[in-house]
């Protein structure tokens, strides 16, 4: 069994700290196009959050 927070946070419907686990990537790069294409690339991976 996994363990969970007792605390839990709600983004965009979906629930940081539930059972169920979340799948999030983040954007890393520092100049807005880049952040743009970073966003662009990742979105046919299907996270749920990024």
């Amino acid at each position: 069994m996994r363990l969970q927070c007792e605390r839990k946070v709600d983004v965009m419907g979906r629930t940081i700290g539930a059972a169920t686990p979340l799948i999030c990537l983040p954007l890393v790069a520092k100049e807005k196009a880049n952040l743009l294409r970073q966003a662009e690339e990742l979105l046919p991976l299907a996270p749920d959050l990024i």
